[in-house]
């Protein structure tokens, strides 16, 4: 069971990352880790240290000006809390690989904070990035599921 002041202290903190991470307060945003350490699972890469978060959150500035990460509800683990949250922004920059469209994105993303105490250690990211190229052109629509207009498809029986 986690102590009552150590959850109020931790949600705190993840709110506080949510807040300057919206506002574009990239110095109040390192200062929420311990260490600053992003891991962007759907990339396959991490950015450990000052410098290396500071030059990947710059480049999602850079992208999508006005991207947007709304939380929704905090849960918490005995070592982290788990949140999904809506990443919105419009594509005005270089971003995953491609100019600018000016296309807007919407998708999910699952992010685990993991403490040690009230120490934010590292945020671990989960985001549907085939969603995101998706709306920004670079890969097809989903083909529509058969007797439901406007559902995609999703993977079939073989996972094609």
């Amino acid at each position: 069971m986690i102590d009552e002041s150590l959850k109020a202290k931790r949600e705190a903190k993840v709110l506080e990352h949510f807040r300057a991470e919206n506002e574009h307060d990239l110095d109040a945003l390192i200062a929420t880790f311990h260490e600053p350490h992003y891991e962007m699972m759907h990339l396959g890469r991490t950015h450990d240290g000052e410098e290396e978060v500071r030059a990947l959150i710059s480049g999602l500035y850079r992208g999508l000006p006005d991207i947007h990460a709304e939380p929704g509800q905090l849960r918490h683990l005995e070592d982290a809390v788990f949140v999904e949250c809506i990443t919105t922004g419009t594509h005005d920059g270089f971003f995953a690989g491609f100019e600018p469209t000016g296309k807007k994105i919407r998708s999910r993303s699952a992010c685990i904070f993991e403490f040690d105490g009230d120490k934010l250690l590292v945020e671990r990211v989960y985001l549907d990035m085939a969603t995101i190229l998706r709306q920004l052109g670079a890969l097809p629509p989903l083909p529509e599921m058969p007797g439901r207009p406007g559902a995609a498809a999703g993977p079939g029986p073989t996972g094609a």
